[in-house]
């Protein structure tokens, strides 16, 4: 099952986005242009590495300027949550704290 619920406005938009596995619940943490094909780009690898019914969600997408500048302060802040590469062990209250507490004036 793939979810991505995006405001239109959003897709052309370079950000930060949280993309959880709900097989295994890790997010994925990265920044990306162009978000659609990001999120395809995704999905392609993991089928590429055997998971054939991968079930991806997009929880959430920071629209920012400074996207990599963002990705990796939030790298640093969680690398005690850091799994394997750019994958975090964040439940939905970690992403939510990020969500209502995230100073993006430094990022725009």
């Amino acid at each position: 099952m793939i979810n991505i619920n995006l405001n239109p406005l959003d897709i052309n938009n370079s950000g930060v986005y949280f993309i959880k596995n709900n097989k295994n619940n890790l997010v994925k943490v990265g920044h990306s242009s162009n978000i659609s094909k990001r999120f395809a780009q995704i999905i392609s690898s993991a089928k590429f590495n055997g998971d054939i019914d991968c079930d991806l969600t997009l929880k959430e997408f920071i629209v920012c300027k400074q996207h990599s500048k963002l990705e990796k302060y939030l790298h640093q802040v969680y690398k005690y949550k850091r799994v394997i590469r750019e994958w975090y062990s964040l439940s939905d209250k970690d992403i939510e704290y990020i969500m209502c507490n995230l100073n993006l004036n430094k990022f725009q």
